[in-house]
């Protein structure tokens, strides 16, 4: 299987494909016709850290009112926190921007269009402002903006549509590496074209493929990068002279036989080398590129003898190699997985760090998302504390007689258990001290461990 990023005389439109992963863009506002002197959407919203730009069209001349705010109003006026005065529009298109706003902040809006009489309204959507550092991402699920529906893949995912060019490529759910969705290419070649100019990108994705048993050839196009899965070799890489020309070159010995493999390309266009990256790992640093000549990233293609499958693929300014808000959360995988904000180390102002959000199993970009140990008591009135616990974390339930003094000690009951889900519960005989008590929780392994300062005294 060939992965190329080219750079190929293409014909795209301007507007780049916004990230539909990982919340960094919640967008539900509908696309396409609607009833005469309706409001069209047509692009995600444009966004900065403090404003946000709306890309609409009208079939006919409207008087046209955005409202906006930390709350949904569906369709009903009064219910939106503001709302400019409703501007005349004649039919075409149009764009509207609102400024002043907080970072990362999760807002909602909808276009409410009158004409004749008719009132339209688009379905709510929300954003949030941001550095918009994924330039585009999928999951090639039902839920994204413009959904991949199980069938052929030709011409789905939105103004930038994958592409088959030979063979067969099918979005699925027998094989995936997250998610109920990937793509499937049996015999065949597709690919996306995403314009990007950015100095340096990244190019992220999830690959499972047994390799190829032909030896690698040269891209006949204007190439940057070029990696090939071979069953005898493994995983390899085209280190090129800038001048069309390259050896390949090993980064993995095998490839795994049960498994998706990440792969992560960061390319600079400057520097005119790439390095390679696998599973979050760097591999290979300072390869060159193919061609000299390429300049941007025009799209990626992928070309296969054998079935394999693709998933989770973004071109992002967001790497693997930095930790720009130091919450211990890598960029890239903070917006295309988690959610979170690369450039705030609380993304949501939660008094919580992404990592310790992350840690607990929790919603780093969702300031309501908490984890604290509870109180009550039992039917006999019996002091007890409850430890809600997700599976994949380990949690110990500790306590303290004095905060002024002493040590935290474990609950030899509650030290160590492995969480499944459900409320663990903990109660004191009668007649113990009273005492504060919190929860820490540990990822798999331990590499991390989150104690929570939430307390509570029976």
């Amino acid at each position: 299987m060939y992965i190329h990023a080219s750079k190929s005389p293409l014909s795209i439109k301007s507007s780049i494909l916004r990230a539909t992963v990982g919340l960094t863009v919640v967008w539900l506002a509908g696309f396409g016709g609607i009833a005469r002197g309706g409001v069209i959407l047509t692009d995600y919203p444009r966004l900065t850290e403090h404003s946000a730009s709306f890309s609409f069209n009208l079939d006919t001349a409207s008087q046209v009112t955005l409202f906006w705010g930390s709350a949904n109003g569906g369709t009903n006026p009064v219910a939106w926190q503001s709302s400019p005065p409703p501007n005349s529009y004649a039919a075409g298109n149009f764009t509207n921007q609102l400024t002043g706003l907080d970072t990362f902040r999760k807002y909602f809006f909808a276009f409410r269009a009158v004409a004749g009489g008719i009132t339209n309204w688009t379905a709510p959507g929300a954003f949030r402002p941001q550095v918009q550092g994924l330039v585009y991402s999928t999951g090639f699920e039902t839920s994204e903006l413009f959904p991949f529906n199980p069938g052929d893949l030709n011409n789905q995912g939105g103004p930038l549509p994958w592409r088959v060019k030979a063979g067969s490529a099918s979005v699925g759910t027998a094989t995936t590496a997250h998610g109920a969705q990937a793509v499937q290419v049996t015999g065949g070649w597709v690919d996306l074209s995403c314009l990007a100019t950015n100095p340096v990108l990244w190019v992220d994705a999830f690959y499972f493929n047994a390799g190829s048993t032909n030896p690698p050839m040269l891209p006949t196009n204007t190439t940057a990068a070029s990696l090939f899965f071979s069953t005898a070799s493994g995983l390899l890489a085209l280190d090129g002279d800038g001048q069309g020309n390259g050896v390949f070159v090993q980064v993995l010995p095998t490839l795994p036989a049960s498994r998706f493999l990440r792969v992560s390309l960061r390319l600079d266009y400057q520097a005119k080398h790439y390095d390679v990256w696998v599973d979050g790992v760097a591999q290979r640093t300072g390869l060159g590129f193919k061609d000299a000549a390429a300049t941007r990233l025009c799209g990626t293609q992928i070309r296969t003898s054998q079935t394999g499958y693709i998933d989770d693929y973004s071109v992002s300014i967001w790497g693997l190699d930095a930790d720009t808000d130091g919450d211990g959360l890598n960029d890239l995988d903070e917006a295309k997985f988690y959610g979170s904000y690369p450039l705030l180390a609380d993304s949501t102002g939660s008094g919580l760090t992404d990592m310790q959000k992350v840690t607990a199993g929790l919603d780093p970009g969702d300031a309501t998302s908490y984890f604290a140990v509870q109180m009550d008591t039992d039917t006999h009135g019996t002091p007890r504390v409850i430890v809600p616990t997700i599976t994949g974390r380990q949690y110990t339930l500790q306590r303290i007689a004095d905060l002024n003094g002493g040590a935290w000690t474990n609950v030899p009951t509650m030290s160590g258990f492995n969480g499944d889900g459900t409320a663990w519960t903990f109660s004191e005989t009668n007649g113990a001290p009273a005492s504060f008590y919190r929860g820490s929780v540990t990822l798999p392994g331990g590499a991390q461990t989150l104690i929570y300062p939430w307390l509570t005294n029976p």
